[in-house]
């Protein structure tokens, strides 16, 4: 079982981390969040959003995860 964070992402392309909101799931949750970015300036390096542009909800699992893993 992983963590995960949620990110959203609104339409000007800000982040935000939304660490009140944690999931614990299987690797495999990323499924519905295709679109992998790196970002910077967050605790995780890299979130998979379930948009590849636009207004959106993602997934970033806690801790060190490589990107182009998921």
């Amino acid at each position: 079982m992983t963590n995960f964070v949620y990110y959203l992402r609104n339409m000007d392309g800000c982040i935000e981390r939304l660490s009140n909101v944690i999931a614990i799931g299987p690797t495999g949750l990323l499924g519905g969040y295709k679109h992998e970015e790196q970002i910077t300036g967050f605790p995780e390096p890299t979130v998979f959003w379930a948009s590849n542009e636009g207004s959106t909800v993602g997934v970033a699992p806690l801790g060190s995860y490589p990107p182009g893993a998921g």
